[in-house]
């Protein structure tokens, strides 16, 4: 009888790379649960999962660079937006497009927000380590405050795009207050 898997051997990871490990796995959990209780759009879900896929894959933590990618307009609207005059139907199509990304970038933004504010406990409690506790009190640190920057800018550069998603936010609070009471 011959073994298929006599030559494999495991894969040697550092802790710090196990640790990072199950805290993108924390963190994309996180983003699950947001959807699951309507917090989020699909679209924002499939973004934040694909740069924690992106992280993990090389043993790191997410970070507000890994959206970067993913906050561009498609070189498609960008391309008629050039080729067509504002008052022209593509010209409002493009337009119409563009705030349909703005308010899709500021979900995206409110999305990783609102997921690393359920890490604090998550970091602590898989710490297994002094150093991991540190680089990971670190690490949240510089993206709230990176992703705090982001939306405060974002919100003063495209106000309309932030106003709509805010006030769709608070809609679908008060109507989930209103079921809740019934």
């Amino acid at each position: 009888y011959h073994n298929p898997y006599e030559t494999m051997r495991a894969v040697e990871e550092s802790e710090t790379v196990m640790f990072n490990s199950v805290v993108v796995r924390a963190f994309k959990t996180a983003v699950w649960n947001l959807r699951d209780n309507d917090h989020i759009s699909e679209n924002v879900v499939r973004v934040l999962t694909t740069c924690c896929a992106a992280a993990a894959s090389k043993g790191r933590l997410v970070t507000t660079e890994d959206l970067r990618p993913h906050m561009q307009y498609p070189e498609a609207v960008n391309i008629l937006g050039r080729s067509f005059g504002p008052t022209s139907f593509i010209g409002n199509y493009v337009a119409n497009k563009r705030i349909s990304y703005d308010q899709d970038f500021f979900g995206i933004l409110l999305g990783y927000s609102q997921a690393l504010s359920s890490m604090d406990s998550i970091c602590e409690t898989y710490a297994m380590t002094t150093d991991d506790i540190t680089s990971s009190e670190k690490w949240l640190s510089q993206e709230r405050s990176r992703i705090e920057l982001k939306i405060e800018r974002f919100s003063e550069s495209r106000p309309n795009a932030a106003c709509a998603v805010m006030t769709k936010i608070a809609a679908e609070t008060i109507l989930q207050e209103v079921r809740d009471s019934t």
